[in-house]
């Protein structure tokens, strides 16, 4: 499974051609990674939750590369966490809140391995520390939020990174794909 997207370079502001990013291990990379490179889709980043570094790991290469800015994004972070099939996904919903809180007080707090247990922490913290190091002008995140705080902890997270923040709830269904999966979109866009 591909979870991020980035494309549209900025190269104004050092952002330099499209990269993707795979963050699901048992997916067979050996087939899909040569047909994105030859799409303009390189490097491919193995782990979407160290995109917020310097330089992240390359699938294929035991080297790491400088994670590139964008002007614009669409991006899905993991869910897996607070899932209906998870029993205590209320539970996990309520730690993703007090780290997320800790963050809004702390921009520069960081959170222990320990506290930021599973994917979905991971992998949001992750996309925050990206957008706030790299600013892209325009980035989407889709997931399937169903803790109404969380959303109102985000949109002050973003609009303390400068952004102004949407979201609605769009369905697979709304455009005629078969799919009953309800998710939201965050709209956010930087403001200059």
């Amino acid at each position: 499974m591909l979870n991020g997207r980035w494309w549209a370079p900025d190269r104004a502001h050092g952002a330099s051609g499209r990269f993707q990013i795979k963050i699901d291990p048992s997916f067979p990379a050996h087939c899909k990674v040569p047909h994105l490179q030859r799409l303009g889709y390189s490097p491919v980043f193995t782990d979407i939750s160290k995109m917020g570094d310097d330089k992240a790991m390359v699938h294929g290469m035991d080297t790491r590369q400088p994670v590139p800015a964008c002007a614009l994004g669409y991006c899905g972070f993991s869910c897996k966490d607070w899932s209906s099939f998870i029993s205590n996904a209320e539970d996990v919903a309520e730690h993703i809140i007090k780290v997320l809180e800790a963050l809004l007080k702390d921009p520069q707090c960081k959170p222990s391995e320990e506290e930021t247990f599973g994917t979905t922490l991971p992998t949001l913290l992750g996309l925050l520390s990206y957008i706030a190091r790299k600013k892209p002008g325009i980035f989407i995140l889709e997931n399937t939020i169903k803790v109404e705080r969380i959303l109102a902890i985000l949109k002050e997270i973003f609009a303390k990174m400068g952004y102004v923040f949407a979201s609605r709830f769009l369905e697979p269904e709304m455009f005629k794909v078969p799919n009953s999966r309800l998710s939201l979109h965050l709209w956010i866009v930087y403001l200059l």
